[in-house]
């Protein structure tokens, strides 16, 4: 569900004034929300009194200070329980929900399945037997299993257990300690967010 979002206590007193303003604005005869015009008024009545406060507090006294930080939390109630009305008249209907001038949640995402990577691009690391590996990022994919065997036999299907793998959370990962001149095969997997993984094709580099 789509609904209004009450992070009202995060903002600056600069910003909080703003926003206020801009629903106050928004809400007033909004055609949308009818029902909702009486706490509408009582909302615009409040912030005018906290208006003042907000401009008497530059001068830092205490008592005004604290008058005011009550009156913006008094006001954080009077959002929150609109807020909530504004929701369950907008039904989730974000054209709705930006005409009243509160924030909102974005609407969820489908996440499209990952497909399947291409061969890894391999190449001389650093030091010798090392080897940089670096593959492409999907979205939706949260880490990347790195595949690495020196037995050819394991790129038979169903071969999954003849490979070492190292799991990590960037595109780019160096194998060390190879053997040089030895000849490795090297494949990738992309890891879902619900584990499902996707493994692309095998390469094939030696090491010096």
């Amino acid at each position: 569900m789509i609904r209004v979002t009450n992070g009202f206590g995060n903002l600056s007193f600069a910003n909080f004034s703003k926003l206020l303003a801009y629903i106050i604005q928004s809400m007033t005869n909004n055609p949308n929300f009818t029902t909702l015009q009486t706490q509408v008024a009582a909302l615009s009545t409040a912030a005018d009194d906290y208006y003042v406060l907000d401009a008497k507090a530059e001068k830092r006294d205490k008592d005004v200070l604290l008058a005011r930080n009550t009156a913006r939390a008094e006001i954080t109630n009077l959002l929150h329980d609109m807020g909530m009305d504004v929701s369950a008249v907008a039904k989730s209907d974000t054209t709705i929900l930006s005409s009243s001038g509160f924030r909102y949640t974005k609407p969820a995402q489908k996440s499209l399945p990952l497909q399947k990577p291409a061969p890894p691009q391999v190449s001389l690391g650093i030091n010798n037997g090392d080897l940089a590996c670096k593959t492409s990022s999907q979205k939706g994919a949260k880490a990347v299993n790195y595949y690495i065997t020196e037995d050819e036999t394991a790129l038979s299907a169903g071969a999954a257990s003849n490979w070492d793998v190292t799991t990590w959370n960037s595109t780019k990962y160096t194998f060390s300690n190879l053997t040089p001149g030895k000849r490795y095969y090297i494949k990738v997997g992309l890891v879902g967010v619900r584990g499902q993984e996707v493994i692309s094709d095998p390469v094939s580099y030696i090491p010096q």
